[in-house]
Protein backbone atom coordinates (compact mmCIF):
# COMPACT_ATOMS: atom_id res chain seq x y z
CA UNK A 1 0.00 0.00 0.00
CA UNK A 2 1.10 3.15 -0.68
CA UNK A 3 1.44 6.10 1.74
CA UNK A 4 -0.45 9.65 0.25
CA UNK A 5 0.80 12.56 1.92
CA UNK A 6 -0.65 16.53 1.44
CA UNK A 7 1.22 19.23 1.91
CA UNK A 8 -0.43 22.64 2.60
CA UNK A 9 1.93 25.34 3.55
CA UNK A 10 1.54 26.53 7.16
CA UNK A 11 0.67 30.46 6.83
CA UNK A 12 -2.56 29.00 5.09
CA UNK A 13 -3.10 26.79 7.95
CA UNK A 14 -2.21 29.15 10.77
CA UNK A 15 -5.12 31.16 11.20
CA UNK A 16 -7.48 28.30 11.16
CA UNK A 17 -5.47 26.42 14.01
CA UNK A 18 -4.64 29.40 15.93
CA UNK A 19 -8.83 30.05 15.76
CA UNK A 20 -9.78 26.75 16.44
CA UNK A 21 -6.88 26.26 19.84
CA UNK A 22 -8.37 29.50 20.51
CA UNK A 23 -11.82 28.88 20.84
CA UNK A 24 -11.23 25.06 22.27
CA UNK A 25 -9.16 27.00 25.22
CA UNK A 26 -11.71 29.60 25.61
CA UNK A 27 -15.01 27.94 25.84
CA UNK A 28 -15.97 26.18 29.34
CA UNK A 29 -15.09 22.90 30.13
CA UNK A 30 -18.64 20.94 29.72
CA UNK A 31 -19.40 18.97 33.46
CA UNK A 32 -21.64 16.30 34.52
CA UNK A 33 -23.71 19.33 35.54
CA UNK A 34 -23.51 21.26 32.45
CA UNK A 35 -24.94 18.41 31.15
CA UNK A 36 -28.97 17.52 30.91
CA UNK A 37 -29.92 14.42 33.67
CA UNK A 38 -30.25 10.87 31.63
CA UNK A 39 -34.13 10.01 32.92
CA UNK A 40 -34.77 6.62 32.58
CA UNK A 41 -37.94 5.01 31.27
CA UNK A 42 -38.84 4.40 34.82
CA UNK A 43 -38.21 7.78 35.93
CA UNK A 44 -40.34 9.64 33.23
CA UNK A 45 -43.40 7.86 34.13
CA UNK A 46 -45.87 9.73 36.11
CA UNK A 47 -45.87 8.59 39.99
CA UNK A 48 -49.02 6.08 40.20
CA UNK A 49 -51.92 7.79 42.36
CA UNK A 50 -51.33 6.86 46.11
CA UNK A 51 -54.86 4.41 46.22
CA UNK A 52 -53.61 2.38 42.87
CA UNK A 53 -50.91 0.18 45.19
CA UNK A 54 -54.32 -1.24 45.99
CA UNK A 55 -55.70 -2.40 42.70
CA UNK A 56 -56.22 -6.51 42.55
CA UNK A 57 -55.34 -6.86 46.46
CA UNK A 58 -57.74 -7.61 48.77
CA UNK A 59 -56.35 -5.21 51.11
CA UNK A 60 -59.51 -3.16 52.59
CA UNK A 61 -58.50 -3.26 55.87
CA UNK A 62 -55.55 -1.52 54.98
CA UNK A 63 -57.45 0.43 52.21
CA UNK A 64 -59.98 1.71 55.11
CA UNK A 65 -57.43 2.64 57.51
CA UNK A 66 -55.93 5.18 54.92
CA UNK A 67 -56.29 8.82 56.72
CA UNK A 68 -58.26 10.01 53.84
CA UNK A 69 -60.91 7.03 53.40
CA UNK A 70 -61.07 6.65 57.47
CA UNK A 71 -61.90 10.37 57.17
CA UNK A 72 -64.37 10.29 54.52
CA UNK A 73 -65.94 6.72 55.77
CA UNK A 74 -66.49 8.89 59.06
CA UNK A 75 -67.91 12.04 57.50
CA UNK A 76 -70.36 9.60 55.68
CA UNK A 77 -71.58 7.91 58.62
CA UNK A 78 -70.47 9.64 61.83
CA UNK A 79 -71.59 6.92 64.30
CA UNK A 80 -69.99 4.26 63.05
CA UNK A 81 -72.50 2.32 61.27
CA UNK A 82 -71.09 2.14 58.24
CA UNK A 83 -68.16 0.81 58.90
CA UNK A 84 -69.68 -2.00 60.57
CA UNK A 85 -71.78 -2.92 57.76
CA UNK A 86 -69.15 -2.88 55.73
CA UNK A 87 -67.11 -5.68 57.69
CA UNK A 88 -69.77 -7.57 58.09
CA UNK A 89 -71.08 -7.08 54.02
CA UNK A 90 -67.14 -7.49 52.81
CA UNK A 91 -66.81 -10.81 54.69
CA UNK A 92 -66.10 -12.40 51.30
CA UNK A 93 -64.04 -9.86 48.96
CA UNK A 94 -63.43 -9.43 45.31
CA UNK A 95 -60.15 -7.63 44.21
CA UNK A 96 -59.78 -4.28 44.15
CA UNK A 97 -60.60 -2.93 40.96
CA UNK A 98 -60.14 0.43 39.42
CA UNK A 99 -63.05 2.70 37.03
CA UNK A 100 -61.37 5.60 35.65
CA UNK A 101 -59.90 7.48 38.54
CA UNK A 102 -61.93 5.51 41.55
CA UNK A 103 -61.31 1.63 43.08
CA UNK A 104 -64.18 -0.24 43.16
CA UNK A 105 -64.30 -2.99 46.29
CA UNK A 106 -67.19 -5.82 46.03
CA UNK A 107 -68.44 -8.34 48.28
CA UNK A 108 -70.72 -10.11 50.53
CA UNK A 109 -71.83 -11.94 53.20
CA UNK A 110 -70.46 -15.29 53.68
CA UNK A 111 -72.38 -18.06 52.12
CA UNK A 112 -75.43 -15.21 51.37
CA UNK A 113 -73.93 -13.55 48.11
CA UNK A 114 -77.92 -13.84 46.27
CA UNK A 115 -79.42 -11.76 49.52
CA UNK A 116 -76.37 -9.50 50.51
CA UNK A 117 -73.98 -7.29 48.59
CA UNK A 118 -71.92 -4.18 49.15
CA UNK A 119 -70.05 -1.97 46.61
CA UNK A 120 -67.90 1.07 47.41
CA UNK A 121 -65.89 3.55 44.96
CA UNK A 122 -63.16 5.24 46.70
CA UNK A 123 -62.42 7.97 44.23
CA UNK A 124 -59.90 11.37 44.38
CA UNK A 125 -57.21 9.65 46.29
CA UNK A 126 -59.88 8.33 49.25
CA UNK A 127 -61.59 11.82 49.75
CA UNK A 128 -64.85 10.85 48.17
CA UNK A 129 -66.20 7.57 48.86
CA UNK A 130 -69.77 6.24 48.13
CA UNK A 131 -71.21 3.11 49.01
CA UNK A 132 -74.31 0.56 48.25
CA UNK A 133 -75.31 -2.14 50.65
CA UNK A 134 -77.84 -4.74 49.87
CA UNK A 135 -79.59 -6.82 52.88
CA UNK A 136 -82.28 -9.12 50.89
CA UNK A 137 -84.51 -6.38 49.23
CA UNK A 138 -83.24 -2.96 51.03
CA UNK A 139 -80.69 -1.49 49.34
CA UNK A 140 -78.64 1.61 51.39
CA UNK A 141 -76.76 3.92 49.25
CA UNK A 142 -74.57 6.23 51.08
CA UNK A 143 -73.17 9.40 49.17
CA UNK A 144 -71.99 13.01 49.56
CA UNK A 145 -75.21 13.10 47.07
CA UNK A 146 -78.99 13.88 47.68
CA UNK A 147 -79.77 13.50 44.21
CA UNK A 148 -79.81 9.53 43.10
CA UNK A 149 -79.71 10.97 39.31
CA UNK A 150 -76.21 12.56 40.17
CA UNK A 151 -74.52 9.42 41.72
CA UNK A 152 -71.84 8.43 40.29
CA UNK A 153 -72.80 5.34 36.93
CA UNK A 154 -71.13 2.73 38.54
CA UNK A 155 -73.22 2.70 41.83
CA UNK A 156 -76.44 3.42 40.01
CA UNK A 157 -75.08 0.22 37.99
CA UNK A 158 -74.47 -1.74 40.64
CA UNK A 159 -78.35 -0.86 42.29
CA UNK A 160 -80.02 -1.91 38.77
CA UNK A 161 -77.93 -4.90 38.81
CA UNK A 162 -79.25 -5.79 42.49
CA UNK A 163 -82.86 -4.95 41.08
CA UNK A 164 -83.27 -6.71 38.13
CA UNK A 165 -86.91 -7.77 38.70
CA UNK A 166 -87.28 -4.16 39.10
CA UNK A 167 -86.16 -2.95 35.49
CA UNK A 168 -83.54 -0.32 35.22
CA UNK A 169 -83.64 2.45 37.64
CA UNK A 170 -80.14 4.75 36.43
CA UNK A 171 -81.87 7.93 36.38
CA UNK A 172 -84.75 7.80 39.17
CA UNK A 173 -84.80 6.03 42.75
CA UNK A 174 -85.96 2.53 43.01
CA UNK A 175 -88.73 2.60 45.73
CA UNK A 176 -86.53 0.01 47.74
CA UNK A 177 -83.37 2.27 47.94
CA UNK A 178 -82.53 4.69 50.77
CA UNK A 179 -80.25 7.53 50.30
CA UNK A 180 -78.09 8.73 53.03
CA UNK A 181 -76.24 11.88 52.01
Amino acid sequence: MKAISISVPLPHLLPTLLLSCFAAACAPMASSQDRPPVVTQAQARPAPAPLNAFIGTHDYDMLFSRPAVARALAKLSPDGTLQQRLDDLFGVKEAIGSTGTCLTLSGFRPHMGDVTGAFMLVCNDGNALHVALREDSKIDVYSPYADYANLPREIRQWVEGQNRANGPALSTKPANVTLHP
